[in-house]
């Protein structure tokens, strides 16, 4: 039996690799893109007795970097040729215990990602920054050095298991690469008082099977097909198969067994995402919320604003449009009471917020609380559906919100439409509606926004209310002053303003779908 699944174990591993083209050979050649996976592992004598290259790329005509392994030292070391004058060598990392496999990843930019062991467990995990990466062209894996184009078939094929704690309820969305001829979905192990028996729940010859060391097999009947994305949701009664998220319960397969009456862990190989799936209304919002999960990013620098989004189905298809921008991870955009963050000032350090049009274009971030998401997926979501907008000043101390917000294309210069406001607004940001977008490389007023260290739908006199201008500095954070703006709680119950507020440091905007 466990032959068996060593079996379906191994053509799992050679398909991912046979899908990636990953032959191992002395010497292939792969082009060089940000999204690349590059993975080592120490195999033979000689890479145990020998400094080892892992694989090196061009840099313009005669100009090479190169990554080795060092055993002595349990080292990586990154060498620069220039001009036939090799005049950077770098050890980044030395390990304590055997490096018997390394993660090379080039999505952050101007740097190398290098992990030790697969990248659920890895426990060291050191950048390597040179002005030479984003020149890479052409890459040489050396022996034992596969290429691939995602994290995940690079765990899959490796077998970077993750473990997952069930309970009944939990809902569970596999997302990784199924082959048909026989692919581990996940194990787990029950134990009594006289022996131990392990369970492998499998896709195999086009459907799921349950295999267990004591040589017992049950085939699980299926209706309809399921491909490379499928749910199961763990019950009392058993598990159910869907081939979509199964916010209307009619499943595809079903495997009846009690075995998730109580806590258990499984592991698996395949990448998921894990949910609660208690109730009709949290199997719900787990769907609404886990169609959206394409767009999560995994640049794990930003990491705020993580809070749950629970959008409604409308909600959800209006959201789909935020598909178009993949540098920011979803959790970082979502926030509570149904509304998606884009744009947020805390105190932010001066001149932060001073930049070109491109920057304002594209979307950028401090990766902590200072982020703007970009005007091209604001001109884009905006044109498709109607938002209304809320802006909160100091922690929501001052608010005001908009029944319509539009941003407009370039042609238009991002001209902002902003109306109906509600009735408590003080209206300070509707004087600004039918500005066009000023930098201080663009716009009509882009003397204001130099003036201001800032960008904005720019008044050429007063601005009531500039998101990220800059008045004035306090404890290395810069502020702004808003003029006849907002629901001032500080005051009274009556929303009364003051004329001026000074000294604004913390600033949300957010799009209410």
């Amino acid at each position: 039996m466990l032959a068996l699944l060593r079996f379906v174990a191994i053509l799992t591993i050679r398909s991912v690799l046979a899908w990636e083209n990953d032959t191992v050979s002395e010497h292939k050649v792969v082009d060089f893109d940000k999204s690349l996976i590059i993975v080592w592992e120490l195999s033979g004598l000689n890479s145990r007795s020998e400094i080892t290259t892992i694989f090196q790329s061009n840099i313009g005509k005669q100009n090479n970097i190169t990554v080795s392994f060092n055993p002595f030292i349990r080292s990586v070391i990154f060498e620069t040729d220039i001009n036939n004058n090799k005049n950077i060598t770098q050890q980044i990392i030395q390990s304590k215990n055997d490096i018997k496999i390394l993660f090379f990843m080039f999505n952050k930019e101007g740097s190398v990602t290098v992990l030790v062991d697969c990248p659920k467990i890895n426990q060291i995990k050191k950048q390597w920054k040179s002005d030479y990466v984003p020149m890479m062209t052409k890459i040489h894996l050396y022996k034992n050095t596969h290429s691939f184009s995602s994290i995940d078939s690079a765990s899959l094929a490796f077998k970077c298991k993750d473990s997952i704690d069930i309970e009944p309820g939990t809902i569970v969305h596999f997302t990784g690469k199924i082959n048909s001829i026989g692919t581990l979905i996940f194990s787990f192990e029950i134990t009594n008082r006289t022996r131990t028996v392990i369970y492998s729940f499998s896709f195999i010859n086009g459907e799921f099977q349950v295999i267990s060391s004591d040589d017992q097999i049950l085939y699980i009947p299926m209706y309809g097909s399921i491909n490379d994305s499928f749910f199961l949701l763990f019950t009392t009664d058993g598990v159910e198969i869907y081939a979509d998220c199964p916010s209307v319960r009619y499943w595809n397969g079903f495997w009846p067994v009690s075995f998730f009456n109580n806590s258990i862990r499984i592991e698996t190989f395949i990448t998921f995402e894990k949910g609660n799936g208690k109730s009709y209304e949290l199997l719900f919002t787990f769907c609404t919320v886990n169609n959206l999960s394409q767009i999560i990013n995994e640049n794990k620098a930003i990491n705020s604003y993580n809070s749950a989004f629970l959008p409604s189905h409308d909600q959800a298809t209006k959201l789909d449009e935020f598909f178009l921008d993949g540098r920011f991870p979803f959790g970082y955009l979502m926030r509570p009471v149904h509304r998606v963050l884009i744009a947020s000032r805390e105190n932010a350090q001066p001149s932060f917020f001073y930049r070109s049009i491109n920057d304002y274009v594209e979307g950028f971030s401090d990766g902590k609380n200072n982020f703007w998401i970009g005007l091209d997926i604001l001109n884009y979501v905006t044109d498709n559906h109607n938002y209304a907008l809320r802006i909160e000043a100091e922690n929501g101390e001052l608010v005001e919100e908009y029944k319509v917000f539009k941003v407009g294309n370039r042609s238009l210069k991002y001209r902002l439409t902003v109306s109906e406001p509600f009735d408590q607004n003080v209206k300070g940001f509707l004087r600004h509606n039918g500005l066009e977008f000023s930098a201080y490389n663009f716009g009509s007023y882009s003397s204001q926004a130099v003036k201001f260290n800032a960008f904005f739908w720019l008044k050429s006199d007063t601005n009531y209310f500039c998101f990220s201008c800059e008045n004035g500095v306090e404890n290395g954070a810069s502020y702004s002053n808003v003029i006849e703006f907002g629901i001032d709680a500080r005051l009274n119950n009556y929303g009364y303003n003051r004329n001026q507020l000074s000294k604004i440091k913390t600033i949300k905007m957010f799009l209410l779908p």
